[in-house]
């Protein structure tokens, strides 16, 4: 069975990389893109090839994000948002390479968003007839934080200082265009990013 893998760059999605690997899987790390900022892309794309595993782009429309950023905007903070995107990519990739494929991301346990409930992941296997893998939604930060720092080398940058491939990127560059003040109000000033820059044991991290 094909393994696809919603990527960032970051140490979440990494880890099911990994994951899947240990399992015998061969997973495509695929990375959303709405035109708006088109070489976002590239953090996830230098972090892929750090570690060994073939990466595509999975280009969506960007009245996606249009909307993402007025649902942040409305809010007053950006969560509903990113998990708007963030459903809207796992349809679109469903839809792309379904049937009769495994489909996964990093949404841990204790993430806020984005985030399944149960219903909405049995909705999406059943209605595109695929498998949704999502390994790191029954582990805690602890764990998380523990096993990635054990398996990668890690670069933590504040969000919004440099461009990523988290969704946020695009939905920060639509929000200045509105008004500048607009991505300061809504997204949280002290939150990190963590990319992936290699493995820091390759022979032990890819050992059968």
């Amino acid at each position: 069975m094909k393994s696809y893998v919603l990527y960032s760059g970051g140490k979440d999605s990494s880890l099911v990389a990994y994951i899947l690997k240990k399992l015998g899987y061969k997973p495509m790390l695929i990375t959303a893109n709405f035109g708006i900022v088109p070489d976002a892309v590239e953090t996830a794309r230098e972090a892929a090839k750090s570690i060994g595993f073939e990466h595509n782009v999975l280009t969506l429309g960007s009245e996606i994000i249009y909307k993402a950023a007025e649902m942040a905007e409305n809010d007053g903070f950006p969560n509903h948002a990113i998990n708007y995107v963030h459903h809207q990519v796992l349809e679109k990739a469903a839809e792309k390479f379904g049937p009769n494929v495994m489909l996964s991301d990093g949404c841990r346990r204790d993430d806020r968003t984005p985030k399944l409930t149960v219903d909405e992941m049995r909705s999406l296997e059943d209605r595109y007839n695929i498998e949704y893998f999502s390994p790191l939604s029954g582990i805690g930060y602890k764990t998380i934080n523990y096993l990635s720092n054990k398996l990668f080398i890690l670069e933590s940058i504040r969000a919004g200082a440099k461009k990523t491939s988290e969704y946020e990127t695009e939905i920060r560059a639509v929000l200045r265009e509105k008004n500048k003040n607009l991505e300061k109000d809504i997204f949280p000033e002290n939150h990190f990013h963590t990319i992936v820059k290699g493995w820091s044991n390759e022979k032990e991290a890819l050992k059968s």
